[in-house]
């Protein structure tokens, strides 16, 4: 059975109701800039608790419904509910009034379903983490707030979908891994901001490009795709190779192993290098003493 779940107005209040099935200490956090009007009936018959940090023991995982009450949820930028047994649908459209929110943690909550369109988050949101639960997240990269800066989508339904360029321009970290998520383009495209793009277990589709890279304090980078091909990874390691005195970070990585295929040629020195292992052992060895930046390089 889907409980539904969210924003209910009454009374002048901002009600956000959620369901859990904890069983021992409940302890979501809320930060907000003045938590006194912030107001939680446990729905087990205790007393409230006013303020943003809960500790509440529950005897038993009965399942039982939690009423935040919120005299002005503008004053509220962070809601983190993770690992806290949760369930039921929350629709994202009942954080419609929390206008200054810039994180949501929702996650190790597996019957916790955060359902609806990305154009439906709030503008000033900046990190998203929703892993390990059923949420159904849809829509399109470019209808994420601008301020975004955090992507972080594991274990999910969501169905998220667009082109690198797509991406917000601030973002710093995106990861997705066994979700419906399909990022296409190439890491020429990539925001200037971005450090991490960890993608995996995917149908993502993702190239060296053309043209140098703007993310020069690029750390990690993780592509794992049923539709990556010998061809995209070659040319992703030509892009790092020709990018390779660019790169600001000591010690980055690029992981292409698991279920893709193998660049190309032998793992050798070449003088220039043609093939995706030559590429990667002038990233992995400079073997000519050029002191860039050396990469780890697993495939």
């Amino acid at each position: 059975m889907i409980l539904g779940s969210g924003l209910i107005q009454a009374s002048g209040k901002t009600r956000l109701t959620l369901y859990t099935t904890k069983s021992g200490t409940f302890n979501p956090t809320i930060v907000a800039s003045d938590t006194s009007g912030i107001i939680w009936d446990f729905g087990d018959g205790s007393a409230t608790y006013t303020g943003g940090t809960p500790s509440h023991s529950y005897a038993d995982g009965t399942q039982k419904t939690v009423t935040i009450t919120f005299d002005d949820p503008t004053l509220v930028t962070q809601l983190n509910f993770q690992n806290q047994s949760m369930k039921g649908e929350w629709p994202m459209s009942s954080l419609a009034d929390f206008t200054a929110l810039t994180q949501l943690r929702a996650y190790n909550d597996t019957m916790l379903n955060i359902s609806g369109d990305v154009s439906e988050i709030p503008s000033s949101l900046q990190i998203l983490q929703c892993f390990n639960n059923a949420s159904t997240i849809s829509g399109q990269f470019s209808d994420f707030p601008v301020s975004m800066t955090t992507i972080y989508l594991n274990d999910t339904s969501c169905s998220i979908t667009g082109a690198m360029p797509d991406l917000p321009a601030s973002l710093q970290n995106l990861y997705f891994y066994r979700s419906n998520c399909v990022l296409s383009g190439n890491l020429a495209d990539a925001p200037a901001s971005l450090r991490t793009v960890l993608v995996h277990d995917t149908s993502s589709n993702i190239g060296g490009g053309a043209t140098a890279m703007a993310a020069v304090g690029i750390q990690q980078i993780r592509v794992d795709s049923s539709s990556t091909t010998q061809g995209n990874i070659d040319d992703i390691l030509l892009r790092l190779y020709t990018d390779r005195a660019s790169f600001t970070w000591a010690t980055p990585t690029l992981n292409v192993g698991s279920t893709n295929p193998d660049p190309s040629g032998v793992y050798q020195d070449a003088t220039p290098p043609t093939t995706g292992l030559e590429y990667a052992y002038k990233l992995v060895v400079d073997p000519d003493t050029e002191g860039f930046n050396t990469w780890t390089v697993t495939y």
